[in-house]
């Protein structure tokens, strides 16, 4: 076990971060230490080797509405990743900012309000995903190969490349970026049963891609459709109050202000739809909250910052991106 200084809690077993800030605050982390002591038991002195090799991947519930489920599956395929174990989950508000908790220090409300009603929406899956042996551990290989979120960053071939990601929040699939990640994300997503189950499903070597194909199908059956396009989003939203009417100039008017980036209320335009049409435009308001969710603040630092910002030299990750192989052991 590793001695962090300025640790929180126990010693926190190495290997799992290559980030001091990582270290230090997960080792004081409940869910993190949860899984750990699941992992632990499972696998007992090969828990550390389990988790560097499996990714955790996440296709949230605007992979089924867009219909990107199977592509996201076909993908995996292709790259001769093996999905050892899989699992429906629905997600509330705290599950949702325990995710993203040290992260969404820098969040504005509104994005984080969108994103929290996106994830309640409807189910999603959860993989636990082997991809071939590289000499990163599979989450980091995963990280990296779904690409970023921001369209404008994303490489040809990257996951969320292939799915047509064009708005930053609505990006399909969520991935642990790191095997601390996987072990703690793991205890926020699945309940004790389900996720003992999966890392024995891991541990064993499982293949549960057929599994996965029927998990996803049936999720994909209880979404209904959408085309996930902001514009016609807010023309629906628009035409759902009669032409000529105060209601209709408001909703007008609200969406040519998120049109221009003048405003990022997407709250307003809900509040100005007629109450009784609100219920048929369900994913055309989800659309619209996230994709002119409000951007990050600027002058903040991330509690603790993903590699691919470090690498990319985000400043808000520049205080807390020490790597570990700088602590003394």
């Amino acid at each position: 076990m590793l001695r962090i200084p300025h640790a929180i809690g126990p010693s926190f077993p190495p290997g799992l971060t290559r980030l001091r800030a990582k270290a230090e605050i997960y080792s004081g982390d409940a869910y993190f230490q949860e899984g750990w002591e699941d992992l632990a038991v499972v696998a007992g002195p090969r828990a550390a080797a389990l988790a560097l090799r499996h990714a955790l991947l996440l296709l949230k519930p605007e992979a089924f509405a867009g219909r990107r489920a199977e592509r996201t599956l076909h993908w995996l395929a292709d790259r001769r990743c093996r999905i050892a174990g899989c699992c429906s989950v629905r997600l509330g508000r705290h599950a949702v900012q325990a995710l993203w908790r040290y992260q969404w220090n820098i969040a504005r409300r509104e994005r984080k309000a969108a994103c929290e009603r996106l994830m309640a929406s409807g189910r999603s899956v959860l993989l636990l995903v082997a991809p071939p042996a590289s000499d990163i551990s599979a989450a980091e290989w995963m990280a990296d190969a779904k690409g970023a979120a921001r369209p404008d960053q994303q490489r040809p071939g990257d996951l969320r490349s292939e799915l047509g990601v064009t708005a930053t929040q609505l990006n399909f699939v969520h991935s642990a970026d790191e095997a601390a990640d996987v072990v703690r994300e793991l205890a926020i997503l699945a309940t004790p049963t389900a996720r003992r189950r999966l890392m024995q499903h891991a541990d064993r070597g499982a293949d549960a891609a057929r599994r996965a194909a029927q998990l996803c199908a049936q999720v994909e059956a209880e979404t209904p459709p959408h085309h996930l396009d902001a514009e016609r989003a807010l023309v629906a939203i628009c035409a759902s109050a009669p032409p000529g009417t105060p209601a209709r100039g408001v909703l007008e008017a609200t969406a040519d202000a998120l049109r221009a980036g003048a405003s990022h209320d997407w709250a307003a335009l809900e509040r100005a739809v007629p109450r009784g049409a609100r219920r048929s435009l369900r994913w055309d308001l989800l659309v619209i909250a996230n994709h002119f969710a409000p951007p990050d603040l600027a002058c903040a630092n991330l509690l603790v910052p993903s590699l691919r910002s470090i690498r990319s030299g985000d400043p808000r990750a520049a205080s807390h991106g020490k790597l570990l192989e700088d602590l003394p052991s």
